[in-house]
């Protein structure tokens, strides 16, 4: 019985365990067997093995196969063993099923067409040999196994032909044991394990391969790496060199002992969808570098998971920064948009903001820090000094919560723009403080254990149209010769005080609205301030408490259907003078012994139960009509933690 008279359904099974070339053989049989082995089923598996894609849909993958295969070279290293039992065993094979009348192996058409090396340097020479310059790019295909090639005085080997590399499985490691330095346009390099390092001279497409010495992106306006793995590296992970550029994409970038990826090119550098872990630093970027970070996992690395500097530029988007020692840092006038990140369980801060840099921070979640967001300038010796090149930051839209010391820190001179933030859950709000200057506009600051705002050691902030409230301790705190101004807040909820003034801080308070608090403004060692046109209603005790040498000058206030109007306690001084007291239960005004403050012009409203003005020539006659009851805690909470 002839061949060709079987039936179709099982020469198509028999078909299903041939390789390429039996099947090519196979086809050239009969006509009948040309039509049963070369379908689509059969030869869409072969041309996958080779990369081979087909653009024109009536193009059968058998042609496909035979048009990409005059530039196929196959390289196996264990080829010369090989070549003999296998052409044997094909030839034997064939002739035992189809008996035919020609002696010979039927298999040997295609084999003559797809040259075999053991060595890439023997392939590369084929193909420098055998191919001219403009014809299309060779395709080198590499069987499972171990490479090595013995380059002279311990150069990088050199792929100087255009061609495509790629590993012709997807289970079986296809390892280089050399360093390959790839000097011309290399279309595509797939599937293979470099363990030496790897040099990029051209553009390059780099897919499914694993890095186990790093990549040097050196020349080449666009080179790609997708879907590969660089670990491990003693140095760096990926580095780019000026002017390289190019795009990572889906990449494991990890337990690299310098950085995961090293941008220092002005090209634009493109990184997304990458894990970046376990290394010394995630992404460095510097010298005037343009990168494009999104949607990244960065995370468990020694420093920090992003940092710029040296004028470096970048937008960071939408990506997940964690469990490092630091989230973001940017200095040297380093430009940056950072948008819809997720921050959260980094050693020391999420972002830290330095000398003259000027990013957008903006609509981010950042949560289980040490602190949020940290912005510091440059000091001279002299800490009232400041340079005068610091840059002033926008961070806006934020959602700061359940940080463990404080949700944005201000320091050195700093000044940004802090707008419409939300910060709640955590220890301290904002503490502004160390010379830093900055505005800070709109935020609802709520829930914190500690004061909202911290203004200390000579800072001056603006603070206005702010929402302060829910706190456990100060809405606002002022404290070590600080001044700034704080205008058309609105502080309520807090357990302490709306707002505490001492040692020496002299803060102007305008036009603000304090209720539904314990106390209103509580001012005391040597605490000053200009306190004017305020709305104070709804005090559970005192709306403004002087005590303890403080010399505040309180004018043009409504302070109202509180406990207590003003409360002079002892050594307690300064001016008060036109405001409106009304419909305060016990008291418009007490003076405690020892007070000397000095009060005219006042409007009271109703019958206060010791009322002064203007004040008799020894106010220290008039005791208190209201002591302080049993039991009662006026502790402040301690500002020492931050």
């Amino acid at each position: 019985m002839n061949i060709g008279q079987f039936p179709d359904e099982l020469l198509l099974l028999l078909c299903e365990y041939m390789g390429p070339v039996d099947l090519a053989s196979f086809a050239q049989l009969q006509q009948h067997l040309y039509h049963v082995a070369t379908q689509d089923p059969l030869w869409e598996p072969h041309c996958r093995e080779i990369y081979a894609t087909r653009d024109d849909p009536k193009l059968s993958y058998y042609h496909l196969f035979g048009r990409v295969l005059p530039n196929l070279v196959l390289l196996d290293p264990n080829y010369v063993e090989k070549q003999r039992k296998h052409s044997q065993q094909v030839a034997t094979f064939l002739r035992t099923i189809f008996k035919p009348k020609k002696k010979g192996p039927i298999s040997n058409l295609p084999l003559t067409t797809c040259p075999t090396f053991n060595s890439l340097a023997r392939a590369l020479k084929h193909v420098s040999l055998t191919r001219k310059e403009d014809s299309e790019p060779a395709v080198l295909l590499l069987l499972p196994g171990n490479y090595r090639e013995y380059p002279k005085d311990g150069f990088p080997f050199v792929v100087d032909r255009e061609c495509e590399l790629l590993g012709a499985t997807e289970s079986t490691p296809i390892q280089l044991h050399f360093p390959v330095r790839f000097t011309r346009s290399t279309q595509h390099v797939r599937k293979v394990e470099f363990h030496c390092s790897v040099e990029l001279l051209s553009s390059t497409n780099l897919t499914e391969c694993s890095f186990f010495a790093g990549v040097e992106c050196k020349l080449g306006a666009q080179h790609s790496l997708r879907n590969c793995i660089i670990s491990d590296s003693r140095g760096g992970g990926i580095i780019f060199h000026d002017p390289a550029g190019g795009i990572v994409d889906q990449c494991e970038i990890l337990r690299n002992n310098s950085s995961g990826v090293d941008v220092q090119t002005s090209n634009k550098v493109v990184l997304s969808r990458n894990t970046i872990s376990e290394n010394g630093n995630g992404v460095i970027i510097s010298k005037l570098a343009d990168c494009h970070i999104s949607e990244n996992d960065i995370c468990s690395n020694l420093a920090p998971g992003i940092i710029l500097k040296c004028d470096g530029s970048a937008s960071i988007i939408n990506n997940k920064i964690h469990h490092g020692n630091w989230g973001i840092v940017i200095k040297d006038q380093s430009t940056c948009t950072m948008r819809l990140n997720e921050c959260h369980n980094n050693t020391h801060s999420a972002i830290c903001i330095q000398t003259t840099s000027n990013p957008l921070v903006e609509e981010n979640n950042i949560h289980h820090e040490r602190r949020g967001i940290v912005v510091t300038g440059k000091l001279h010796p002299r800490l009232s000094t400041t340079t005068t090149d610091v840059g002033c930051p926008l961070i806006r839209k934020n959602n700061l919560e359940f940080n463990t010391r404080s949700a944005i820190s201000i320091k050195n001179g700093g000044r940004p723009h802090v707008l419409s933030n939300k910060i709640h859950a955590g220890r301290w709000g904002i503490v502004v403080q160390k010379a830093a200057r900055g505005i800070i506009e709109d935020n609802d600051i709520y829930n914190n254990s500690r004061p909202g705002i911290g203004v200390k050691t000579e800072a001056c902030p603006e603070i206005f149209h702010n929402r302060v409230h829910g706190g456990a301790a100060m809405g606002l705190m002022c404290t070590d010769n600080s001044e700034g101004v704080v205008r058309n807040n609105e502080f309520y909820g807090n357990q302490y005080a709306a707002i505490s003034i001492k040692t020496g801080a002299n803060p102007h308070i305008l036009n603000n609205t304090i209720h539904s608090e314990k106390r209103g403004i509580d001012i005391a060692e040597q605490g000053k301030g200009l306190i004017e046109q305020n709305d104070i209603y709804q005090i559970a005790k005192s709306a403004v408490v002087i005590k303890s040498a403080a010399t505040p000058l309180i004018r043009y206030n409504r302070i109202h259907n509180s406990k207590h109007g003003i409360t002079i306690h002892e050594t307690g001084s300064g001016t008060v003078h036109d405001n409106e007291f009304f419909a305060n239960s016990v008291a418009h005004v007490i003076a405690k012994k020892g007070g000397a403050t000095l009060l005219r012009n006042n409007h009271y409203s109703g019958e206060p139960v010791c009322t002064h003005d203007p004040p008799p020539p020894n106010p220290a006659v008039h005791p208190d009509r209201n002591p302080k009851p049993e039991g009662d805690d006026d502790s402040e909470p301690s500002d020492s933690d931050e």
